[in-house]
């Protein structure tokens, strides 16, 4: 009964596990392909989120800026108390006082103000707004480009490591075969238990590998769960790794047409507006005004009555000295765009090398995955070489099992290469302009 209960026990946790599993499977696919989980990252990404609530601010931006040139109609009204007023005895027989209202004025008014002239800021401040719009929605393409560079490298390393955990469970299998056949073999008299210590040692050496071989995996299926927006959860890559991601051979997009440039210009023309409009300030501006006013006592102050009225004005305005205020402005902006014409001179060295080194490392990578190839079969060849004088009698245990590790540490190896020659591949595309 208490082996029995004891077996239970021990039973529960797998039990747990399982139901877990199950759970999770209903909740989700058990393997996603590359088009889906691009898909998923660009939808969830939060990142591009922000890349699109700030192209929604720059078109409000731009929106402001067009409103500038329109006329702005405003309702204002004031009361004024003074305690004097303006009064006049007139020589008469009784000489007789006018008073000048009794210091109490209350004026409303409905007024229109219309922008004639401001130095050339309005139009400047418009180009720099539509440009700033432009910048913004350039940068969601690039932002876009670089998440879909990291899903891909992404995938590919947790398919690499997944192929890598399933050479070292193949290779914990081949152990654990020949452990069970070394043991039946001391039963019988042909092994000693050296050979079955030695035996032993070697799986659980191997089996600590695949534990961190699946740690890994697991790691990098959360990693790829995060960036298409299952924080938490494992997503698993659906694709057959010795498939190449260039399919064809993708034309090198040019430079002016790379999205990272193009904001990079768009700024430039915002800045570039910018100063102009900074420099519209050291020129006078000329408002039209007109209004509709309705008040007491109006323009009639003897007789202190309410009354309505219009008026018309035009207003000139012209800054003569203020401290060098709107020159360090100017000065300030035409520095922000010398910064931006260095970095976008940098921005542009590091695309080309970029897309040098990235056909360096495609080529160096394939390169390692075809000796990675040569290498595993060289690998299996002198497995069965050394088994088949093991069983002769002319190999030492020790020699069988290096063999075995050899292998599977080949396999794993193969596994790698060729998830990093599929990073490579997408690094080569993204340098490409794709």
């Amino acid at each position: 009964m208490k082996k029995t209960s004891y077996f239970l026990l021990r039973l529960l946790p797998v039990a747990a596990l399982f139901l877990a599993g199950l759970a999770g499977a209903q909740e989700e696919p058990a393997a996603w392909d590359l088009d889906r989980c691009l898909a998923e990252a660009r939808l969830a990404s939060p990142g591009l989120a922000a890349d699109r609530a700030q192209v929604e601010a720059a078109a409000a931006g731009l929106t402001a800026a067009r409103a500038e040139r329109y006329p702005v109609l405003n309702l204002s009204g004031d009361y004024r108390h003074v305690t004097e007023t303006m009064k006049m005895t007139l020589p008469l027989m009784p000489p007789r006082t006018l008073e000048f209202g009794n210091g109490n004025t209350t004026d409303l008014m409905l007024g229109l103000q219309v922008p004639l002239y401001q130095g050339g800021a309005l139009p400047a401040r418009r180009q720099a707004a539509r440009a700033r719009l432009q910048a913004e929605r350039f940068t969601v393409q690039a932002d876009s480009l670089d998440l879909g560079l990291q899903v891909r490298r992404t995938f590919f390393s947790a398919l690499g490591a997944e192929a890598a955990m399933q050479a070292a469970r193949r290779g914990e299998e081949r152990l654990q075969r020949h452990l069970q056949d070394t043991e039946r073999n001391q039963q019988a008299g042909m092994a000693s238990e050296e050979a079955v210590v030695l035996s032993r040692v070697r799986l659980v050496r191997q089996q600590q590998a695949t534990i961190l071989a699946a740690a890994e995996a697991t790691r990098l299926r959360l990693a790829l769960g995060r960036l298409v927006g299952r924080a938490g959860q494992e997503i698993s890559p659906a694709a057959p790794l010795q498939e190449s991601v260039i399919t064809d051979d993708p034309a090198t997009v040019p430079w002016d047409n790379r999205p990272t440039l193009q904001a990079l210009d768009s700024r430039l023309d915002a800045g570039a507006s910018d100063v102009r409009a900074a420099a519209g300030s050291l020129r006078p501006s000329v408002d039209l005004q007109g209004g509709w006013h309705y008040g007491k006592p109006g323009i009639d102050t003897i007789a202190n009555d309410w009354m309505d009225y219009g008026s018309v004005a035009v207003g000139v305005r012209w800054t003569l000295f203020d401290f060098g205020r709107r020159d360090g402005r100017l000065g300030s902006l035409r520095a922000g765009n010398r910064a931006l014409e260095h970095r976008r001179e940098d921005t542009l060295r590091g695309l080309r090398t970029r897309l040098q080194t990235a056909r360096v490392q495609r080529e160096a990578a394939g390169r390692t995955v075809e000796q990675s190839v040569q290498r595993v079969e060289l690998q299996q060849k002198y497995l069965e070489l050394v088994s088949s004088r093991l069983r002769e009698g002319f190999a030492t245990q020790r020699e069988y099992l290096d063999a075995q590790d050899d292998l599977t540490l080949a396999e794993m190896d193969l596994a790698v290469a060729r998830a990093n020659l599929r990073g490579a591949e997408a690094e080569l595309l993204a340098a490409l302009g794709h």
